[in-house]
């Protein structure tokens, strides 16, 4: 059972927005003598609402005169106009019922002063845009003379505005303790090409390209021995030959030659000889076919025929024989292309390194030798740290960089990564951190960050149902910002 540890750190900050109007003892007059009050702009899911009380009672329309009041959203080089409110002396309004013309086609609430309410209540919505962000509601104020002509035009000041007000997703970012690994088991490996003169079995250091091949077996094995927490268990070599020639004298050849090199590397290391284990193959046809498959060669499908071909080829001497005589100028390319790498030699080194029993042990290693911790010690290393601050979060790092497949690395890496609002390097590592609870709610929590609150809710409520405590906090945050969004 995986234990937990969490660190609280305020990630996401995701704009919403809320009205900010007049307090109701406030109150703006305009022309012709209307006086605002209760001003709110705010937000309701898609729409933008617009709620005001307009006081009529001091109004005073000189004859023939009429007003148009215009509510206008505005900010910067947007605005949207809202419906507006028409007020009409006695003989505007005449002339209005007989025109049956209104002072603008966006008027939706006509007054004369013979009929006006005390008082009446604006209440618009319009769709919201995302330049509203920080918007003012202005009041345009128009005095029209006869047939309708304008005369004079003016803006009120800010009346109300729409403020950003935010909201603060915390993510609790949970670390995954790793199951001990009673024995810490690991193993290197690698492949080398030593040459052979034809029909020989010594290692000779300076035939061909040897000394480079030797010396990539030397460093393998080097790169362990020499660390003091070490210890080598078994050497694995496993010698390769081609087909070309007898596969008895090739038989012959591939158990002399690997045994020629475990004796070159038991001997270079005074070594005990109950340290190896060897094997070989005398013709390497699995390679052969995996050239072949994925060459050019003008018959590969044929060849691939007769190489997969045992039931009439159960001699391989005389299915050799068949492709060299059948495709001579392939096989010559076989030959000088691709035979040369088929005689290979294996090698693999498995070896234990001792566990670390203080914190100070292993925060050295961690310096100096991180590939020789456990996953579990990576995680001990972190517990140096504050939660949170880089050193904790570069432990974690570290480790998904030392087992690079391992899920539980992989999610206290991307955890990591998000603590520090690296979010791109966080979606990589989430790609491998499998399909578990806890990976459930660190998909959900970079699915909350980068704002796809749709996924993160998803994710949440997975992790929930597999026991992932801090995934019903998740929850409840968004949550809350549903509910400040009216969604």
């Amino acid at each position: 059972m995986k234990k937990y540890i969490s660190a609280i750190i305020l990630m996401a900050v995701v704009s919403l927005f809320a009205g900010a109007g007049l307090r109701a003892a406030d109150k703006v007059t305009v022309r012709p003598g209307a006086g605002i009050s209760n001003v709110v702009v705010d937000r309701i899911g898609r729409n933008m609402n617009v709620n005001m009380d307009v006081d009529l009672t001091k109004v005073n329309i000189p004859g023939n005169k009429a007003y148009l009041l215009t509510p206008v959203l505005v900010k910067g080089d947007n605005s949207v106009e809202l419906p507006a409110i028409g007020l009409y002396s006695r003989g505007s309004f005449l002339q209005y019922l007989r025109n049956g013309s209104k002072l603008s086609r966006g008027e939706t609430m006509t007054y004369s002063v013979k009929n006006m309410p005390p008082s009446v209540n604006y209440d618009v919505t319009v769709p919201y845009e995302s330049w509203m962000n920080g918007c003012e509601l202005v009041l345009r104020q128009e005095q029209y003379g006869c047939a309708n002509c304008k005369e004079i035009s003016s803006t009120s000041d800010k009346l109300g505005g729409f403020r950003i007000k935010t909201f603060t997703f915390s993510p609790d970012f949970v670390f995954a303790r790793p199951e001990a690994e009673v024995t810490k088991s690991r193993s290197i490996s690698g492949q080398a090409f030593v040459d052979f003169p034809q029909g020989k079995s010594v290692v000779n250091p300076d035939y061909h390209s040897n000394a480079r091949e030797l010396a990539k077996i030397r460093a393998t094995i080097d790169s362990v021995r020499r660390d003091k927490d070490v210890t080598i268990n078994r050497i694995y070599i496993k010698g390769f030959a081609s087909p070309e020639g007898k596969y008895s004298l090739n038989e012959k050849l591939a158990s002399a030659r690997t045994t020629a090199i475990k004796d070159y590397v038991k001997n270079l290391y005074n070594l005990s000889n109950n340290l190896f284990k060897t094997d070989f193959v005398p013709e390497n046809w699995d390679a052969l076919r995996d050239y072949v498959e994925n060459s050019n060669l003008p018959h590969r499908t044929r060849i691939l025929a007769l190489i997969d071909d045992d039931a009439t080829y159960t001699d391989l001497d005389a299915k050799e024989w068949k492709i060299k005589s059948t495709y001579p100028d392939e096989y010559k390319n076989l030959l000088e292309n691709c035979y040369p790498f088929l005689r290979r030699t294996d090698y693999k080194v498995d070896y234990t390194i001792r566990s670390y029993a203080s914190a100070e042990e292993v925060e050295e290693v961690l310096k100096t030798r991180p590939g020789n911790l456990s996953l579990e010690e990576f995680y001990l290393a972190a517990q140096n740290y504050t939660p949170g601050d880089e050193d904790f979060n570069k432990t974690f790092i570290t480790a998904a960089r030392v087992y690079p497949d391992d899920p539980t690395a992989n999610i206290n890496a991307a955890m990591a990564e998000m603590q520090e609002g690296n979010l791109d390097s966080a979606r990589r590592y989430l790609r491998k951190a499998g399909n578990s609870g806890l990976a459930a709610y660190a998909k959900g929590l970079y699915a909350a960050l980068t704002e796809d609150f749709d996924e993160a809710w998803d994710y949440f409520r997975q992790a929930r149902s597999e026991g992932v405590r801090e995934a019903q906090d998740a929850i409840d945050q968004l949550n809350y910002r549903k509910e400040l969004l009216g969604l």
